[in-house]
C-alpha cells in the first residue's frame, strides 16, 4: 500500500500486487517515479474521454498508414472497432474514472453480441492499446485494463482442420480440368500460397530456368478506395523464394501460352498494367470473392461443400508433411512467421506424423534387436 499526495495536501493511496516481495517493492518504485513530476489532482483535472483517446489514436494510424508502417485494411480494422463498438459505449466516459468494472461490464456486452470470439478479443485489444497510450501519457496513473477480469473474454477456440484426402484431391483435380482457372487452382494446391499472394503474381516473380517463384505482394481489396490494389507483404518469413516442382513449372507456361492467346482475342481491349500471371480475360485482376465461388462450386460438384479455398492450403500442408517435410520446411513453404504458428494450426496433421515417426523408430529398434540375437 502507498501512501501519495494529490497536491492539495490529501492522501490518496494506491495498492500493488505480486507474487513475491521484491517484485512488489519493484512495482511500487514504478509507480512513485509514474507519480513524479504530476500529482493526482493534475490526473482529477484531466477532463479527456475514451472517445477522445480514440480520435487521437486513429490520426497517428493515419500517419502510420501514409508512411507505409501500416496497411490500410489494418487501419479501417481499427477504425470500425473504435467507431462501432467502443465509442459508442465507452466514448463519453473519461479516461480518468474508467474502471476495470467499466471494461469488465464491455467485454460482457460484446459477448453478448454476434461476434465472433476472435473479434471480441480484437476489440478488447485496442481498448487495451488507447488505455496503454493513456497510461504513457500521464492521463491515468495505472492501466485498469491491467486488473480486468480476463476469464470474461472469450478463449481462443482451436478447431480441427479439415484436411482433403487423397480421394478427394483426384475428383477436385479432375472437376478442374477444362476450367478457365485450371492452371490457378493446380498451383494452390500444390505450392499452398494464399489467395492474395497468388492473385498478386506478376510474370517477374517467375523464374523459369532456375524454377523458382518469388512471392513478396498481394493483391489485396482497399475498403476505404473500394478497389483492388497490390501490396507488399507484412512479415520478412511471408516473402520468400519458392522452388517449384517441374509439374508447376509447367503449369505456369501452360498459363503463360494461356494468356498470350487471350491477349490475341482481346486485342485492344486487353489492359494488364502489372503483368499479372493469372488475370481475367481482358488481363485485368481477378477478384478474391470471384475465385472463391468458383471454387465452391467445385467443391460442392465432388461432395465436399464445407471445403473453401484455404482448404487447398491445409491439403498442400498434409502433402508435404506426407512427404517428409520437416516441420521448418513446411513453415518456409507457408510463410508463416514463426515455426510455433505452423505448430498450432497443423497440430493435428502433425500429430499423424509423430505416429508414423514412432512407427519408423519401431522398425528401427527391431532390425538392432535382431542383430543382438
Amino acid at each position: 500500500m502507498l501512501s501519495l499526495g494529490d497536491g492539495m495536501g490529501n492522501a490518496v493511496r494506491k495498492s500493488v500486487y505480486g507474487k513475491t516481495l521484491p517484485e512488489c517493492k519493484s512495482k511500487a518504485e514504478a509507480l512513485k517515479k509514474r507519480c513524479d513530476g504530476q500529482s493526482f489532482a493534475d490526473v482529477r483535472k484531466s477532463g479527456t474521454t475514451v472517445g477522445e483517446l480514440a480520435d487521437e489514436y486513429l490520426k497517428e494510424l493515419t500517419e502510420r498508414v501514409s508512411n507505409g508502417s501500416l496497411k490500410q485494411n489494418s487501419y479501417a480494422r481499427y477504425e470500425m472497432f473504435i467507431r462501432v463498438h467502443i465509442k459508442p459505449r465507452l466514448g463519453e466516459v473519461k479516461v480518468k474514472k474508467l474502471t476495470p468494472a467499466n471494461i469488465d461490464n464491455f467485454h460482457k456486452a460484446l459477448n453478448r453480441s454476434d461476434l465472433s470470439p476472435h473479434t471480441v478479443r480484437d476489440i478488447s485489444s485496442v481498448l487495451g492499446l488507447l488505455l496503454k497510450r493513456a497510461y504513457q501519457d500521464n492521463l491515468i496513473p495505472v492501466n485498469p485494463m491491467d486488473k480486468c477480469k480476463r476469464q470474461i473474454l472469450p478463449g481462443k477456440q482451436s478447431s480441427e482442420i479439415r484436411v482433403m484426402d487423397n480421394k478427394e484431391i483426384s475428383a477436385f483435380l479432375s472437376a478442374c480440368v477444362g476450367h478457365p482457372l485450371e492452371n490457378l487452382f493446380q498451383f494452390a494446391l500444390f505450392e499452398g500460397l494464399r489467395i492474395g499472394e497468388l492473385l498478386g503474381l506478376s510474370w517477374d516473380c517467375w523464374d523459369s530456368e532456375r524454377m523458382t517463384l518469388r512471392i513478396y505482394r498481394q493483391l489485396q481489396y482497399d475498403r476505404n478506395k473500394k478497389a483492388y490494389g497490390l501490396e507488399s507483404l507484412k512479415t520478412k518469413q511471408s516473402r520468400r523464394i519458392l522452388s517449384l516442382p517441374a509439374s508447376m513449372n509447367a503449369v505456369l507456361e501452360k498459363e503463360r501460352k494461356r494468356q498470350l492467346e487471350q491477349r490475341m482475342k482481346a486485342g485492344e481491349l486487353w489492359s494488364n498494367p502489372d503483368d499479372l500471371i493469372f488475370a481475367n480475360e481482358y488481363g485485368g485482376h481477378l477478384c478474391h470473392n470471384s475465385v472463391r465461388k468458383q471454387i465452391k462450386k467445385i467443391f460442392a460438384e465432388i461432395g465436399v461443400p464445407e471445403a473453401h479455398f484455404h482448404s487447398l492450403r491445409h491439403a498442400f500442408t498434409a502433402l508435404c508433411i506426407e512427404n517428409g517435410d520437416s516441420a521448418k520446411a513446411v513453415q518456409t513453404a507457408l510463410g508463416h512467421s514463426c515455426l510455433s504458428t505452423t505448430m498450432n494450426i497443423y497440430a493435428y496433421i502433425l500429430s499423424d506424423e509423430k505416429r508414423a515417426s514412432a512407427d519408423r523408430m519401431e522398425g528401427t529398434i527391431q532390425r538392432y534387436a535382431a542383430q543382438m540375437r
